[in-house]
């Protein structure tokens, strides 16, 4: 990943489906991310009607402190949508991933997300991958600014 200090992962999924959220955030920590999930300001079994604003306002503080976000894109809706397009305001890439592809198909519909977002991983290993790239690509350009600034 990069090498001056982990990667800090939002992760946009559904309160419903936390406990896919902890098999993504499991995922990412062991390749030494550090993992940013709205899953875990919650108690299990908190009521989703009962979610109050200190819950947005917390997950917008998680989005604004993250280098990236990952959209679980199986499942998704407005509150994700929201993250979303508060991430791309906020200068964050987004990596869309999927767990059942299929399911995930809808996202290439969504034009004002689709045109946003990096291409859609439907393995750990290809989400891994791309934020890796992700990241080397973009060390690799800020290197080669400072090289040419350092020159004139």
């Amino acid at each position: 990943m990069s090498s001056t200090r982990p990667i800090v992962v939002y992760i946009a999924i559904p309160i419903k489906h936390c406990k896919d959220s902890y098999v993504i955030q499991s995922a990412l920590e062991a390749e030494g991310m550090i993992v940013k999930n709205p899953c875990n300001l919650i108690e299990p079994g908190f009521p989703e009607g009962k979610i109050s604003k200190f819950y947005a306002d917390s997950c917008y503080e998680m989005i604004e402190s993250a280098d990236i976000l990952v959209l679980y894109s199986d499942y998704y809706g407005r509150d994700c949508s929201a993250e979303v397009g508060y991430a791309i305001k906020s200068r964050k890439p987004v990596f869309p991933f999927s767990i059942a592809r299929k399911e995930s198909e809808n996202i290439s519909a969504d034009f004002m997300i689709h045109a946003k977002v990096e291409p859609l991983s439907d393995s750990f290993e290809e989400l891994i991958r791309r934020i890796s790239s992700f990241f080397i690509k973009r060390d690799s350009k800020i290197l080669e600014n400072s090289a040419v600034h350092n020159l004139l």
